[in-house]
């Protein structure tokens, strides 16, 4: 879906600098990529969207490109466990739905 969106114009690209190679792919039927500006090649943020609801595995990552955050959605509510990951403590929370 993400690549029709794409040919059919539905997608959103941010550049983010004049020199710099990470493109934000943002779209509401698809994978989206969402990358730190300061020019590091750094993601900051993956996550899938369905009918413009977030849909799926989203990931958080830290600038030097570790794994910050990792929760699920479904039809736009949080679902499952939170998975935060810090350097001292890995943490797992049970989420009630959070709608966004």
């Amino acid at each position: 879906m993400g690549i029709f969106n794409f040919l059919k114009g539905k997608v959103k690209i941010n550049k983010l600098e004049k020199n710099h190679e990470n493109i934000d792919i943002i779209c509401e039927n698809g994978l989206n990529k969402v990358y730190y500006t300061s020019g590091k090649n750094a993601i900051k943020q993956r996550f899938s969207k369905k009918d413009g609801k977030f849909d799926g595995l989203f990931e958080k990552y830290y600038e030097n490109g570790n794994i910050y955050r990792k929760y699920t959605y479904q039809n736009g509510c949080q679902i499952g466990k939170d998975l935060v990951f810090t350097k001292l403590i890995r943490s797992a929370l049970d989420n009630v739905c959070k709608t966004v």
